[in-house]
């Protein structure tokens, strides 16, 4: 049960990933036309999405840590 809650958990993760990709494109798309608010958003994006990238990275850490005992308690 929690192997799937976990599952869930990075699989919404690389959905988050991809959409702060997305804005990060589009936003840069913005600042090259000049717009004063957007200017740096790009950057911001960016430094989110590694973010989400890390988590990911310690969800699957924690997930393979949960197999493990999982398997540990059947033996």
């Amino acid at each position: 049960m929690l192997r799937i809650e976990f599952e869930d958990l990075l699989r919404n993760n690389e959905r988050m990933i991809g959409a702060l990709h997305f804005l990060s494109y589009i936003t840069e798309i913005a600042e090259n036309s000049a717009t004063p608010d957007l200017i740096g958003m790009s950057d911001l994006l960016a430094v989110l999405a590694d973010a989400s990238r890390q988590q990911k990275d310690n969800l699957k850490l924690i997930l393979t840590m949960t197999e493990q005992r999982e398997q540990e308690n059947v033996e």
